[in-house]
């Protein structure tokens, strides 16, 4: 537990590309993961409780995006 802690992970193995990257002071996690056509990109923040979530599987496309404080 370091004060700039920073974890990059990339990942790709029969075709899925996962790419992780964590914050852990900031608490920002970013995660992308495609993994037979589906894309999946997840973007949270705890302290400014932002997160954003789009997902793309079998042409169907969902985005969330929720604000807590801004209340978007």
């Amino acid at each position: 537990m370091s004060q700039g802690k920073v974890c990059i992970v990339i990942q790709m193995s029969q075709g899925k590309v996962c790419i992780v990257i964590r914050r852990s002071k900031g608490k920002v996690c970013i995660v992308i993961r495609m993994s037979q056509g589906k894309v999946c990109i997840a973007i949270r923040m705890s302290k400014g409780k932002v997160c954003i979530v789009i997902r793309m599987s079998q042409g169907k496309v969902c985005i969330i995006i929720r604000m807590s404080q801004g209340k978007v």
